[in-house]
């Protein structure tokens, strides 16, 4: 999660800590007023929190985790199919010669 957090801008950083400190304010405000409600909610708050965070960053952190540990990793190709479409490697040789000088048009 700290690696997902260092990559984010300032502002974005900016932002989340704000987000923190309203979500506490307001957490805080809901037990002083009623606490034993307030308690109820609170934690129902931050598990909603929880699970938003895992549903949104869990496949990002579970990804930078297996490219940190840098383990390769063996695959089988099941099928090769070709698609008509050309991939712009694979564009004509020589149908325009870039760098000539001077251009001349016949």
């Amino acid at each position: 999660m700290r690696d997902l957090y260092n990559r984010l801008g300032t502002v974005n950083k900016v932002g989340l800590f704000g987000a923190f400190i309203g979500f506490s304010v307001g957490m805080a405000a809901v037990i002083i007023v009623d606490p034993l409600r307030g308690s109820v909610i609170v934690a129902v708050s931050i598990a909603l929190v929880i699970f938003c965070f895992w549903f949104f960053f869990g496949r990002e952190v579970t990804r930078s985790r297996i490219l940190k540990s840098g383990e390769p990793a063996e695959a089988t190709i099941l099928e090769v199919r070709s698609t008509g479409r050309r991939s712009p490697s694979n564009a004509k040789k020589g149908s325009m010669q870039q760098g000539a000088w001077p251009l001349v048009a016949f």
